[in-house]
Protein backbone atom coordinates (compact mmCIF):
# COMPACT_ATOMS: atom_id res chain seq x y z
CA UNK A 1 0.00 0.00 0.00
CA UNK A 2 1.33 3.22 -1.10
CA UNK A 3 -0.10 4.90 1.70
CA UNK A 4 1.93 3.04 4.45
CA UNK A 5 5.39 3.62 2.11
CA UNK A 6 4.45 7.12 2.12
CA UNK A 7 3.95 7.44 5.48
CA UNK A 8 0.56 8.93 4.66
CA UNK A 9 -2.18 9.91 7.17
CA UNK A 10 -4.86 7.15 6.90
CA UNK A 11 -8.38 8.95 7.53
CA UNK A 12 -11.30 6.26 8.40
CA UNK A 13 -14.79 8.09 8.36
CA UNK A 14 -18.48 7.50 9.69
CA UNK A 15 -20.35 9.46 8.53
CA UNK A 16 -23.98 9.20 10.24
CA UNK A 17 -27.39 11.32 10.75
CA UNK A 18 -28.67 10.92 14.36
CA UNK A 19 -31.94 8.58 14.85
CA UNK A 20 -32.53 10.94 17.33
CA UNK A 21 -32.96 13.73 14.95
CA UNK A 22 -35.44 11.92 12.37
CA UNK A 23 -38.16 10.94 15.31
CA UNK A 24 -42.00 10.15 14.04
CA UNK A 25 -43.86 13.47 13.88
CA UNK A 26 -46.08 12.10 17.08
CA UNK A 27 -42.93 11.76 19.36
CA UNK A 28 -42.95 13.49 22.67
CA UNK A 29 -39.44 14.76 22.44
CA UNK A 30 -36.99 15.07 19.57
CA UNK A 31 -33.64 14.68 22.14
CA UNK A 32 -32.27 11.57 23.28
CA UNK A 33 -30.30 11.70 26.30
CA UNK A 34 -26.99 13.10 26.27
CA UNK A 35 -25.92 9.36 27.84
CA UNK A 36 -27.55 7.68 24.92
CA UNK A 37 -26.38 10.12 22.30
CA UNK A 38 -22.92 8.93 23.32
CA UNK A 39 -23.32 5.50 23.69
CA UNK A 40 -24.38 5.62 19.62
CA UNK A 41 -21.22 7.37 18.82
CA UNK A 42 -19.04 5.56 20.92
CA UNK A 43 -20.45 2.24 19.27
CA UNK A 44 -19.94 3.65 15.93
CA UNK A 45 -16.38 4.78 17.19
CA UNK A 46 -15.41 0.81 18.37
CA UNK A 47 -16.95 -0.71 14.50
CA UNK A 48 -15.11 1.67 12.74
CA UNK A 49 -11.90 1.32 14.93
CA UNK A 50 -11.98 -2.55 14.42
CA UNK A 51 -12.91 -2.16 10.96
CA UNK A 52 -9.88 -0.31 11.03
CA UNK A 53 -7.16 -2.48 12.33
CA UNK A 54 -8.22 -5.41 10.17
CA UNK A 55 -7.47 -3.24 6.84
CA UNK A 56 -4.32 -1.71 8.34
CA UNK A 57 -3.40 -5.85 9.56
CA UNK A 58 -0.53 -6.29 6.39
CA UNK A 59 0.55 -2.97 6.95
CA UNK A 60 1.98 -2.09 10.89
CA UNK A 61 3.27 1.48 10.11
CA UNK A 62 -0.06 2.45 9.04
CA UNK A 63 -2.29 3.76 11.75
CA UNK A 64 -5.67 4.57 10.89
CA UNK A 65 -7.03 7.88 12.69
CA UNK A 66 -10.95 6.67 13.33
CA UNK A 67 -13.42 9.84 12.89
CA UNK A 68 -17.33 9.17 13.76
CA UNK A 69 -18.44 12.53 11.79
CA UNK A 70 -22.46 13.50 12.81
CA UNK A 71 -23.73 15.47 10.01
CA UNK A 72 -27.04 15.98 8.06
CA UNK A 73 -25.90 14.26 5.00
CA UNK A 74 -23.53 11.55 4.21
CA UNK A 75 -22.20 13.27 0.88
CA UNK A 76 -21.97 16.39 2.65
CA UNK A 77 -20.03 14.89 5.54
CA UNK A 78 -17.70 13.13 3.18
CA UNK A 79 -17.16 16.51 1.59
CA UNK A 80 -17.03 18.53 4.74
CA UNK A 81 -14.26 16.26 6.62
CA UNK A 82 -12.15 15.72 3.60
CA UNK A 83 -11.72 20.04 3.75
CA UNK A 84 -11.37 20.18 7.05
CA UNK A 85 -8.03 17.53 7.46
CA UNK A 86 -6.48 18.41 3.27
CA UNK A 87 -7.44 15.46 2.10
CA UNK A 88 -5.32 13.99 -1.07
CA UNK A 89 -7.47 11.57 -1.63
CA UNK A 90 -11.31 10.02 -0.95
CA UNK A 91 -11.45 6.51 -0.63
CA UNK A 92 -15.11 5.31 -0.60
CA UNK A 93 -17.64 2.23 -1.25
CA UNK A 94 -20.40 1.99 -3.53
CA UNK A 95 -23.68 0.07 -2.64
CA UNK A 96 -23.87 -1.31 -5.99
CA UNK A 97 -27.25 -0.30 -6.13
CA UNK A 98 -29.18 2.02 -8.28
CA UNK A 99 -32.77 3.13 -7.91
CA UNK A 100 -35.00 5.76 -9.27
CA UNK A 101 -34.00 8.23 -6.80
CA UNK A 102 -30.80 8.01 -8.13
CA UNK A 103 -31.01 8.87 -11.41
CA UNK A 104 -32.53 12.36 -10.79
CA UNK A 105 -30.85 13.03 -7.41
CA UNK A 106 -26.84 11.11 -8.14
CA UNK A 107 -25.80 8.39 -5.29
CA UNK A 108 -23.31 9.81 -2.53
CA UNK A 109 -19.85 8.45 -4.69
CA UNK A 110 -21.04 11.00 -7.88
CA UNK A 111 -22.61 13.84 -5.56
CA UNK A 112 -18.81 13.50 -3.80
CA UNK A 113 -16.99 13.52 -6.98
CA UNK A 114 -18.33 16.73 -8.00
CA UNK A 115 -18.08 18.27 -5.25
CA UNK A 116 -14.76 17.31 -3.07
CA UNK A 117 -11.49 19.19 -3.77
CA UNK A 118 -9.44 16.47 -3.56
CA UNK A 119 -9.42 12.81 -5.97
CA UNK A 120 -12.09 10.25 -5.53
CA UNK A 121 -11.87 6.96 -5.79
CA UNK A 122 -15.34 4.85 -5.59
CA UNK A 123 -14.91 0.80 -5.06
CA UNK A 124 -17.44 -1.52 -6.10
CA UNK A 125 -18.27 -4.32 -3.58
CA UNK A 126 -17.60 -7.96 -4.45
CA UNK A 127 -19.49 -9.65 -7.27
CA UNK A 128 -20.79 -6.82 -8.44
CA UNK A 129 -20.36 -7.41 -11.78
CA UNK A 130 -22.59 -4.64 -13.58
Amino acid sequence: MFASKDGAAFHLLHVFQPPWQRLHYRAPTPLATPEMQKQYRDGLGRRLEEFGREAAGPFPSLRPRCEVFECPGHRSGIVDYAASVGADLVVLGTRGRTNLRDVFLGSTAEKTLRETRCSVLAVKPRGDDA
